[in-house]
């Protein structure tokens, strides 16, 4: 693979081969997914929030997220608790019931306690907010 040139989509395979001083040999590959665009963008309450950020609320605040994927059509998760992109695939709840372009989405009013918030693109990009409420 080339990697000079960064800006082509798709997953593309590298392989690694080692040599030691006695000839013994060992390869390894690696899958590198490469996704154009800029970096997806997502705010509370017209708040920006980093990819991994943390957003704080009261228990009285109406939550409403933006999100800006580039015009992609995207699926937004939410639990409670703070957890991996992996345990978002089970038990969380679909908040737009599927995907979405160009939406505001009403989060609600949320108790108090922590929530993890997963921003799914089409092309499978993972965007993870945690949301702690007091």
């Amino acid at each position: 693979m080339d990697f000079s040139d960064i800006s082509t989509s798709g997953i593309f395979t590298a392989t690694y081969t080692v040599k030691d001083s006695s000839g013994n040999t060992a390869t390894a590959e690696c899958r590198l997914r490469v996704v154009s665009g800029s970096e997806p963008e997502a705010s509370i309450n017209g708040s920006k929030i980093d990819r991994e950020g943390t957003y704080y609320a009261s228990n009285s605040e109406e939550l409403v997220l933006g999100v800006d994927v580039d015009g992609q059509p995207y699926c937004v998760y939410i639990d409670s608790g703070i957890k991996t992109v992996s345990q978002m695939k089970i038990g969380s709840t679909d908040i737009t019931d599927g995907y979405v372009k160009d939406a505001s989405v009403n989060i609600g009013k949320l108790e108090s306690g922590y929530y993890t918030l997963i921003i799914q693109t089409q092309s499978r990009d993972y965007f993870r907010i945690i949301i702690y409420v007091y």
